[in-house]
Formats: C-alpha cells, sequence, structure tokens
C-alpha cells in the first residue's frame, strides 16, 4: 500500500474476530468528473475463504461495472473506474464472490467536482461614447458542485507586445468583471480568464484575441424621453431624446406579423395601423461606423418600451337588434302605451373607440321623428312613452364614441296596439327552461322569438334571443343558474311585423308530482246533465303544468257515500296554455239522480296526482222541475235595457 492514500474506518465489516476481512483505498478521495481512479481491495492474511480472483465492487448494492478489474497478487485487486456524478455520496463496496451477503471493505470518494474548464460566451460592454470602464461577462460550460473552492481571474491589455497587468479589481459569481479602467479605446484587446480550483490546484486558462474594443463592445446608453408626438386614426408619431453621436435607431411593433423601422432621426411615423388599437413599441440604438456613419457596431443598447394606442374615430357598429325585441306596456283606458326597445352590445363595436352614449330614433307612420339621445357606455334598452296605440312605425339604434355616432341598425317594427304577443308557459327542468306556446291565429307567421334575462322587473343584464320556424311550439333555454331571477319573453314575427313581447317570470316545475285536485264547483245543471268547474294550478304556484285532467263520475249510492256498482265513467279534459279556468258538462245522465264527481291530474311529464277530492252533491234536475233559464233571463234583460236607451236618446 502506498504511503499516502486515502481509506476510511468500516464499521460494518467486521468478519474475524471483529476486525475486517479486507481494506479498501483510493490514492485520493478527492477527484474530477470524468477522471479514472483505481479503488484498490486487499484480503487480510488470515482470511482463508476466499483470494483476489474472487474479489468485485458494488456501489451501495448497485451494480457497478468490473470489466476493468486488474489482479494484483492473491490476496490484491485493483478496479480501475471512470468517476462520474453517480458516485457522488456513494460507498464503494468490496465483495467475495464465495460469501456475497459479507461487506469486506468501503471506500467514499468524499470531493467530487468537474476540472476547470476554459469559459465560454465571453463578452464585454463599452457603455457610452465617453466611458472609461469596460464591463465583461462570461459564462461556465459546466455547473460546479462546490463554487466555493472555484476561483476566477480576469487580464488584459491592449498590445500583444505588452505583458498581461490589468487585473480585474473584483469578479462577481465568476461570471462577471466590472469597473475595468485603462486605454479602452486602443485599437486591439487581450484578454486571458483563469479559473482555478483552490482546493485541486489547477487552473485552466482561456485566451481571447479581439480587434478595435468599440466595434466589439461598444453599447449605447438606453434612449431616455421614448414617447408620442402625435396619434392619428391609422398612425402614431413617435419621438426620443438622442444622449450620443453616430447612433442608428431600430423601432420594432407587432401587428398581424412583426415589423422594424429603422432611422437616424429622432422621431419616426409608424403607418398602416388599426383605428383604436394597442400597439407595444421597442427600440434600441447602434453606433455606426466612424467611417460612413451607416453599419451598426457594437452591442445594442439595452430596449425601452411605449405602449400607445391609435385615435378614436367614429363607432364602427351598431347595437345587434331583431325585429320582436320590443316590450309593450298598454293602458286600454287612454289607448297610449309604452314601448321599450331592446338590443344587444358586443365588442366588435369598441373597435374605434369605446361606446359613450347611445342614439334611439322613433319613427311613427304620420307623425314626427322622435329622437332620444343618451350617455351611457352598456345601456341595452329604452323606453318611450305615451306613444299612441293606433300609431305604427319603426325604431333604430345607434352608438356613438367622443368622435361620432355608428350608422343606424337596421329597423325594429312598431305594430298597432291590437297585434297580441303568444301566450306561452314556462317549464323549470334541472337547470333548463322549457317553453311552450298556442297560437290561434299563425297566418303569415315566419317564425318566433324567444327573450330572457337576469332580473325581477326588466333586464339588468344584457337580453338573449334565440329564433325558431314557425312551426315550433317549444323552445328549451339550457344553463340557468337559478340562484338567480330571470325574465322570459315569446314574439310571434313576420315580413316586417312582431307582436313584441311581454314578460313572465314564474314557471312550472316539470317532474314533480301534480297535487291532488280539490273538489269540483258544480256551475249549472238541468235533467240530463251537470257543468262543473274548477282551476288549473298556476305558475308561481310552484307546482307542475297540468297537460291533461282525468273527470270521473258515477250515480252514488242509496247513502250517497260511495259509487253504485257499475255506473263509473271517466273523459280527458286537455288544459289550455291560454285559460287558467277549466269547465266541462257532463251529458246523458239520469234525471233526479245524485252522482259523485271528481278530478285526477296528470303534468307534461306524464306523472299523475292522486285522485282529487269527491264531490257527492251532485244531483240532476227532478223531471217534474221546470228546466232554468237563467241565459233566457239575462238575454231579455239586456234587450230590454237596449230599448231604453236608444228610445231616451230618439226623443
Amino acid at each position: 500500500m502506498a504511503a499516502s492514500v486515502c481509506k476510511q474506518k468500516c464499521y460494518y465489516c467486521e468478519c474475524i474476530n471483529g476486525k475486517p476481512c479486507a481494506e479498501s483505498w483510493v490514492e485520493s478521495c478527492s477527484v474530477f468528473i470524468n477522471s479514472t481512479v483505481d479503488i484498490t481491495c486487499q484480503l487480510h492474511e488470515s482470511y482463508g475463504e476466499a483470494n483476489s480472483s474472487h474479489l468485485y465492487f458494488v456501489r451501495e448494492d448497485n451494480k457497478l461495472e468490473n470489466d476493468n478489474l486488474i489482479v494484483i497478487d492473491q490476496s490484491t485487486t485493483v478496479l480501475q473506474h471512470v468517476v462520474t456524478t453517480d458516485d457522488i455520496r456513494k460507498n464503494f463496496w468490496c465483495k467475495t464472490r464465495t460469501n456475497t451477503s459479507l461487506i469486506l471493505g468501503k471506500v467514499e470518494l468524499l470531493y467530487i467536482d468537474y476540472y476547470p474548464q476554459e469559459i465560454v460566451n465571453f463578452a464585454c460592454i463599452w457603455e457610452g461614447m465617453a466611458a472609461g470602464a469596460l464591463q465583461c461577462f462570461w459564462e461556465h460550460p459546466v455547473e460546479y458542485r462546490h463554487p466555493n473552492f472555484i476561483n476566477v481571474s480576469l487580464e488584459w491589455k491592449t498590445s500583444s507586445n505588452k505583458p498581461y497587468k490589468n487585473i480585474c479589481p473584483k469578479i462577481f459569481e465568476n461570471t462577471k468583471c466590472e469597473n475595468m479602467t485603462g486605454n479602452v479605446h486602443g485599437p486591439s484587446s487581450f484578454f486571458r480568464i483563469n479559473v482555478t480550483n483552490k482546493r485541486m490546484e489547477v487552473t485552466t486558462t482561456t485566451e481571447i484575441q479581439g480587434d478595435f474594443i468599440g466595434d466589439l463592445y461598444g453599447k449605447p446608453y438606453k434612449m431616455e424621453n421614448f414617447t408620442v408626438r402625435e396619434r392619428y386614426k391609422t398612425a402614431i408619431e413617435l419621438t426620443w431624446d438622442k444622449n450620443d453621436r453616430d447612433l442608428e435607431f431600430t423601432i420594432q411593433y407587432t401587428t398581424n406579423r412583426t415589423n422594424t423601422v429603422k432611422t437616424f432621426n429622432t422621431s419616426v411615423l409608424i403607418e398602416d395601423l388599426q383605428t383604436y388599437t394597442f400597439y407595444t413599441f421597442e427600440m434600441v440604438a447602434h453606433y455606426t461606423d466612424i467611417f460612413t456613419h451607416t453599419r451598426p457596431i457594437g452591442l445594442s443598447s439595452d430596449s425601452v418600451y411605449l405602449k400607445a394606442r391609435t385615435a378614436q374615430d367614429v363607432a364602427k357598429f351598431a347595437p345587434k337588434v331583431t325585429m320582436g325585441a320590443i316590450e309593450f306596456a298598454e293602458d286600454d283606458r287612454s289607448k297610449v302605451r309604452n314601448i321599450t326597445v331592446y338590443w344587444q352590445n358586443f365588442k366588435e363595436m369598441e373597435e374605434n373607440g369605446p361606446i359613450v352614449k347611445f342614439e334611439v330614433n322613433l319613427e311613427s307612420t304620420g307623425d314626427k321623428l322622435i329622437s332620444h339621445q343618451f350617455n351611457s357606455t352598456n345601456a341595452s334598452h329604452h323606453t318611450f312613452t305615451n306613444i299612441q296605440s293606433g300609431q305604427s312605425g319603426s325604431i333604430r339604434i345607434k352608438a356613438g364614441t367622443n368622435v361620432g355616432m355608428s350608422a343606424a341598425s337596421s329597423p325594429i317594427y312598431i305594430n298597432k296596439g291590437d297585434y297580441k304577443p303568444p301566450h306561452f308557459v314556462l317549464e323549470k327542468l334541472n337547470r333548463d327552461i322549457l317553453m311552450s306556446w298556442e297560437t290561434e291565429n299563425t297566418e303569415g307567421v315566419k317564425g318566433y322569438t324567444i327573450y330572457w334575462c337576469e332580473r325581477t322587473n326588466g333586464c339588468e343584464k344584457q337580453l338573449k334571443w334565440a329564433h325558431v320556424s314557425a312551426d315550433a311550439k317549444s323552445y328549451t333555454v339550457q344553463n340557468l343558474d337559478f340562484e338567480k331571477i330571470y325574465l322570459f319573453g315569446l314574439s310571434m314575427d313576420s315580413d316586417n311585423k312582431s307582436t313584441g313581447f311581454s314578460w313572465e317570470n314564474c314557471y312550472f316545475i316539470r317532474n314533480e308530482i301534480p297535487q291532488r285536485p280539490t273538489s269540483v264547483t258544480v256551475q249549472d245543471r238541468n235533467k240530463q246533465s251537470i257543468s262543473v268547474v274548477w282551476a288549473r294550478p298556476r305558475p308561481c304556484e310552484r307546482s307542475p303544468f297540468v297537460e291533461f285532467y282525468i273527470l270521473y263520475w258515477c250515480q252514488a249510492d242509496e247513502k250517497g257515500t260511495e259509487c253504485l256498482l257499475g255506473t263509473n265513467s271517466s273523459t280527458r279534459i286537455n288544459s289550455s296554455i291560454i285559460k287558467v279556468d277549466m269547465q266541462y258538462t257532463i251529458r246523458n245522465l239520469k234525471s233526479g239522480t245524485r252522482y259523485v264527481v271528481w278530478l285526477m291530474a296528470v303534468s307534461s311529464a306524464g306523472k299523475q296526482s292522486l285522485e282529487g277530492e269527491k264531490n257527492y252533491n251532485v244531483t240532476t234536475m227532478d223531471s217534474l222541475q221546470s228546466e232554468p233559464k237563467m241565459k233566457s233571463i239575462e238575454t231579455d234583460k239586456l234587450y230590454a235595457l237596449f230599448i231604453d236607451m236608444h228610445t231616451e236618446n230618439y226623443f
């Protein structure tokens, strides 16, 4: 064993009377990555169960290549191993193939790092024409594991005939040298950078030779007061202060591609831009060569940035409209109505500038134009009050920037007050609302428009709408948030004509079971028929919509408490979206007979209620009783009143 080697005590290698069976060592425990080390294992002379040909090495129980094993003698074997980063903080164990569970000896490489490397990406900065100092930068091609043992020095000179005398006063983070003073304006430059591993006492030197320092490393100061001189609709004029001589300026900005403008002046007009659009401008400066002042040399200055917007123009688009987006509130007594028109705003409206006002124009047939202009950034409806119900016409909307108004929207037509919107019902199903409707007169109808928005009375947020064909009878508004309150409306639309709509916010609950109907009420009777009435649930009662009822009746027994066997009858009676009050006449009954009448409700989802309360007090008239003449009596009264009124007027 050599006199100066590195070995460590192994506390778990006892195999003979508490002593190791072998010793392991290396020449040095401080090594470089990619270097080759000799790891030696020597058996103790008293261990006779193996010889050196049985020895091999592992690293922390992981497989280790043993291709380069050298048997020295009967007791000694050497492994020639190339050091890698995998060896860091790992033990090398010596073992024998005669007893693989036994560790004979161990050694650890305590210090592993890279050999000092030549530096890369060397560059310097000579900032400002009047600069008297250099700043130089470089990088290391590897990341040293123990930077505290790495020392870097930089020397430089301006002539090959002179020795290196100028030494960087301080190195920062082993990658930067500042305040290098001397003749930085010389025609040549020579640099020497030394990287030293202090622990291992080895040094690697990188020598760099360059030409005129200004050509290589001249860097202007960044420009100041970079600002906008003038804004136009499609152009921006930029200006800045020049702080040095012989400079060329480069401005870059992005449209649908990156654009570059170069100039020797301290202002430039950037053209072919979009109206009212933000652009980010980046500017750098270069020195130019001292002979022609046209070729950029050295390094570019630090960038300066400016975010600027082109000027506004008149509003580009009018709001979106649809012909039926009108709500009517009519007073039948005074024959006037309030008309609320709705529209949709969209992002592209502000391409030429922010919307700050709206103009709504109502043009009635045979009347003067009514124009209302008001300031707002997001208005989506407007109301005209006290408009004659018999008038028709149209409404158009404009949006405006600070520069001017857009063109008018397409017209929204107003019709006379006798053209009414269709009746509809709303049913809640999970997060959706199903709207169904009935129409009595569909002649000339081209389609329907469904409207919805958030709020209890009028739209707080922008109105939404959807169009369906003339043969549609329902529409589903999906994915609503029922923590909020919604309004719904429906218009029937023709060519240049629409009913407008009225708001509704009550809805039925589709998947619930209908409540048990209450008892029917007898409205009229005669000897062979009985007319009964009842009311279906209303939407605000939070019940399902009853699509139809099954009306049951039977002849009562002698006690009047049960049905007489074999007398049960029933019929289906469809509900109406339009009418809440229900009525039916049971015919072909026996005179002077008591009947039992009751209901069952069936929802639009097909769910049945329990049988309703039974009315046991339904009796037809006796054959000896005279038929009621309520209708003829009422007719006689009205006729007499009519004669009296006209006779009085005549005389």
